[in-house]
């Protein structure tokens, strides 16, 4: 059974096509990780600043894994520039 990581983001106003820009090293990164099954990212239909990710694993370890090596890149940390709080995260 595969592990499914939801991120639900508001973006800042203004913001769109900078998170997008920001998202092709990261969708790049998650493709190439070991255990990375898929990810979709995308804007809400009724507002465009309401984001989200959607990543599927193998399993949590592979998740895991990908997590902490990817945390070291700075690459998560400049996520804040584009968002107004912090992402809400679902595990299924």
């Amino acid at each position: 059974m595969s592990y499914k990581v939801i991120m639900e983001l508001r973006l800042k106003n203004g913001k769109v096509q900078d998170f997008f820009d920001w998202c092709k090293p990261f969708c790049e990164t998650i493709r190439n990780a070991d255990g990375c099954i898929k990810i979709e990212i995308g804007i809400t239909q009724n507002n465009q600043n309401n984001c989200f990710i959607i990543q599927e694993w193998n399993n949590f370890q592979n998740y895991e894994d990908y997590f902490f090596e990817f945390e070291k890149t700075g690459l998560w940390r400049s996520l804040a520039g584009h968002i107004l709080n912090d992402p809400k995260i679902t595990f299924c």
